[in-house]
């Protein structure tokens, strides 16, 4: 593979994680686990805008 499918599969996975973690924040709102949930989904949303930030410095 080539490294600009590369890049565009490591999004893709990270657009795979952001879906899961959206599911599961509607499914567990209103529990305890909805703080966990949230901050779960920001933490995926933050590591795709870093990982993209920084192939765009590299290239």
């Amino acid at each position: 593979m080539n490294p600009t499918a590369d890049i565009h599969v490591t999004i893709e996975r990270f657009d795979m994680l952001i879906q899961l973690a959206e599911e599961h924040l509607d499914y567990v709102r209103g529990t305890i686990y909805e703080g966990y949930a949230e901050g779960l989904l920001e933490a995926v949303l933050a590591e795709r805008e870093e990982y993209i930030a920084r192939m765009v410095r590299s290239n």
